[in-house]
């Protein structure tokens, strides 16, 4: 079983699971039920303007998921090294966090949770 993402943030305490909406318009919001959101917007990131200056972005796209989830995969390997794809998947689906408005968040702490009590097959 694969894992549907989208992108979402919030601009308050990334920390609470129940401030995070999907980036998405209100219209397609349908199309996240079941997906689980990845924080993809509100960075400062460093700057074209030159050295030492930075920006911050309130809107991000499913890009910069990529490198969030990479680091989490990351973080579970150096706890289990011998986790597998779908192990991942597994442990993904099981520690994500649905919210009061019914959207599934993922959870980093969870994740490397999770991933310490995998057994090696």
């Amino acid at each position: 079983m694969g894992i549907d993402f989208t992108g979402g943030g919030t601009d308050k305490d990334k920390d609470n699971f129940e401030n995070y909406n999907p980036w998405m318009s209100a219209k397609n919001e349908k199309e996240t039920v079941g997906s689980i959101i990845i924080p993809s917007d509100h960075r400062t990131i460093a700057s074209w303007k030159g050295e030492n200056e930075y920006t911050h972005n309130d809107k991000g796209g499913l890009s910069w998921s990529v490198p969030y989830l990479s680091g989490l995969f990351a973080l579970a390997l150096q706890v289990n090294p011998e986790l597998r794809q779908n192990e991942m998947v597994d442990i993904i689906n099981q520690s994500a966090v649905t919210n009061k408005k019914g959207l599934k968040i993922i959870n980093p702490e969870g994740i490397v949770r999770l991933a310490g009590k995998k057994e090696a097959k």
